[in-house]
């Protein structure tokens, strides 16, 4: 197998981190609900050289658990709000931020960047990479807020409709479009609803829930993140792979998804 080169081979990367869970409370009161959660951080690589014989150890995060590929690492979703994170009196929660940027609630403004440098493998990689990880949205009167995504923030909770969830991003790196770290949808107060877990190894986060009498209902899950590796088929095989993965077909390239933590060597 020859080096991977950024500007011959062009292999690409996706890591996603661990979704956000809404958290789970056991109510006293009436008309509470807490935020979703936010999307693991979303990082996609268009260029990577990697020098052969190196081992490169795979982490795939569960719920709320960071992943990674080396030393590069997709921060997991922050937790949905609850009813001591969310505004002074309220009793609902926000929604929980993507990735690291902002704690539940913060509506501060996020990008996406992308740019390229030099980072120590300690073999040398060389990339351009899109990172994305945007906040959940702020509390209503009566409804919680949506957890960010990848795409875009989480939306406010207004008027008792919940806060809707951060979208995620689209990717065609296993040769069919999926869409990785959504945010958790938010919950309206007054009402009982359980939380939609996050998809496995998607990176969403999980839905937040309500009660509207004293009792437990229980918040979504955030969904485990992934690992894909992609690289052109002149190339050959790894010459040893460890852990959970599958080989999607795309024509032309070689596929490797982890749906769990692992190692590679090329």
């Amino acid at each position: 197998l020859n080096t991977l080169s950024l500007h011959d081979a062009l292999p690409i990367l996706l890591v996603v981190g661990g979704g956000g869970t809404a958290p789970n409370f056991t109510f006293t009161g009436n008309d509470r609900a807490t935020g979703g959660g936010g999307a693991g951080e979303y990082i996609y690589i268009t260029g990577v050289r990697i020098l052969t014989g190196t081992s490169i150890a795979i982490v795939v995060g569960g719920s709320q658990s960071q992943s990674s590929f080396g030393s590069l690492v997709a921060a997991a979703g922050q937790k949905g709000g609850d009813v001591n994170e969310s505004l002074p009196g309220s009793q609902l929660g926000s929604g929980g931020g993507a990735g690291s940027n902002g704690s539940a609630g913060s509506i501060s403004a996020r990008t996406t960047t992308e740019r390229e440098y030099v980072m120590n493998f300690p073999t040398e990689i060389r990339y351009i990479d899109l990172r994305s990880r945007y906040p959940g949205g702020d509390v209503s009167a009566s409804a919680s807020g949506g957890g960010g995504g990848a795409g875009g923030a989480g939306g406010g909770g207004a008027g008792g409709v919940a806060g809707a969830a951060g979208v995620g991003l689209s990717n065609s790196i296993t040769g069919t479009s999926v869409t990785y770290a959504a945010g958790g949808a938010g919950a309206v107060a007054n009402t009982i609803t359980n939380g939609a877990n996050g998809a496995v190894n998607t990176g969403n986060g999980g839905g937040g829930y309500s009660r509207n009498t004293a009792g437990t209902s229980t918040g979504g899950l955030g969904g485990s993140g992934v690992v894909i590796l992609a690289y052109p088929d002149i190339y050959a095989e790894p010459a040893s792979i460890t852990g959970t993965y599958n080989q999607p077909s795309r024509t032309g390239w070689r596929v490797y998804r982890f749906t769990s933590s692992g190692s590679i060597t090329l």
